[in-house]
């Protein structure tokens, strides 16, 4: 059995992509290597897995009723309320 490097395993690894896939490991390689400390300690960050608090799920839970009434501002709204001078 033949042991390969982090570096062969890499190279591998990306040999095997589909074609279409490559653009998406290209961009994710490259904020790996190009990334300021914390935003690479933030990429490579292994997933929450800390339950939701009570007060988190209602919070969610009050967002989701507010959305189905079209209680929100839509991205060009909001863009048109930060583009507004201080009052």
């Amino acid at each position: 059995m033949v042991v390969q490097s982090g570096r062969e395993r890499l190279h591998a690894l990306v040999d095997a992509l589909p074609e279409g896939d490559l653009a998406d490991a290209e961009q994710i390689l490259e904020s790996l290597a190009g990334a300021d400390p914390a935003l690479r300690a933030a990429l490579i960050a292994p997933a929450d897995d800390e339950s939701l608090t009570d007060d988190e799920i209602a919070s969610i839970e009050q967002a989701k009723r507010e959305i189905t009434s079209g209680e929100y501002v839509t991205d060009d709204e909001l863009d048109a309320l930060l583009a507004r001078p201080a009052e």
